[in-house]
């Protein structure tokens, strides 16, 4: 869905949350959209290690989390499966968070259930 917006950049993807890391450190994102359960570190634990200048944007089946995501200062938290008519709402509020410029680009993870896709875009 985040391929579908002309301003987004995805720039790969991670199949758990150390690769996240290492991805973020080394392509340096503007935003990342994380799950909260994912293998090695789940998204609160890769969150913690990311700089605090990345715009977060956590993608999950789990709206228990949705409190706990927002006080660790996330942009949005969007509930899984996700579809069509909501496939532009996670970009808006990282774009406000990095300026609204259209260039931003995207450390994301697959909004899809587990086994259907890649663990995580960037």
């Amino acid at each position: 869905m985040l391929s579908a917006e002309p301003d987004v950049e995805i720039l790969g993807e991670a199949a758990t949350g150390l690769e996240a890391v290492k991805a973020a450190a080394e392509l340096r994102p503007e935003a990342v959209f994380l799950d909260i359960e994912m293998p090695k570190l789940d998204g609160f634990e890769v969150l913690e290690l990311l700089d605090p200048q990345v715009a977060v944007v956590f993608v999950t089946a789990y709206d228990s989390h949705a409190l706990r995501a927002f006080e660790v200062h996330a942009v949005d938290y969007v509930l899984k499966p996700t579809g069509p008519s909501v496939s532009a709402r996670p970009c808006h509020a990282p774009r406000a968070r990095v300026g609204g410029r259209p260039d931003a680009t995207l450390l994301a993870r697959a909004a899809r259930p587990p086994a259907s896709m890649p663990t995580a875009w960037w």
